[in-house]
């Protein structure tokens, strides 16, 4: 008898904290949330350009889809879409540094579901196709909300064996 009630306070404990952990799975989309007013006191950091893809004159893009909490927390990032996981890191590293923490809180009342995404492109010496309208209208990964991030090509230097 004492192990069953001591089993059963154990099930009760383990339900107790399971139950209290956010649900986000349920929430939502809400496409662009970035884009309305309330959050233009946001402050996005930039994503570095991996260097992998620079080296490779990679272009790309990648789609986080992520929930803001009303104390301004980002839980809950997932990679919908990335054309590497080079600008897949990136993305979220940029996205956890923008500055959360110093907007008021309770912009929101509940919490938000929403994505952005990050487009990359590699712009070549002499070339001008990193135009941000066309990284808007970039239809490879999907959402409205787009953060440009425009890397320089690197300009390899021939060494002729003259000084």
């Amino acid at each position: 008898m004492k192990h069953h009630v001591i089993t059963l306070l154990c099930l009760f404990a383990l339900t107790a904290c399971n139950s209290t952990a956010p649900n986000h799975t349920n929430l939502p989309l809400t496409e662009a949330e970035l884009l309305t007013n309330k959050w233009q006191p946001l402050k996005r950091v930039e994503p570095l350009y991996p260097l992998e893809s620079a080296k490779a004159d990679e272009d790309g893009c990648t789609t986080l889809e992520y929930v803001i909490t009303p104390d301004n927390q980002i839980e809950d990032i997932k990679v919908l879409e990335s054309s590497n996981r080079y600008f897949a890191r990136q993305a979220k590293s940029a996205l956890i540094r923008w500055n959360w923490p110093q907007l008021k809180k309770n912009i929101i009342s509940v919490p938000v579901k929403t994505r952005t995404r990050f487009e990359f492109c590699i712009e070549k010496q002499g070339e001008k196709h990193c135009d941000v309208t066309a990284l808007v209208n970039n239809q490879t990964c999907s959402g409205t909300d787009v953060v440009p991030v425009v890397g320089k090509s690197a300009v390899r230097r021939i060494y002729s064996g003259k000084l």
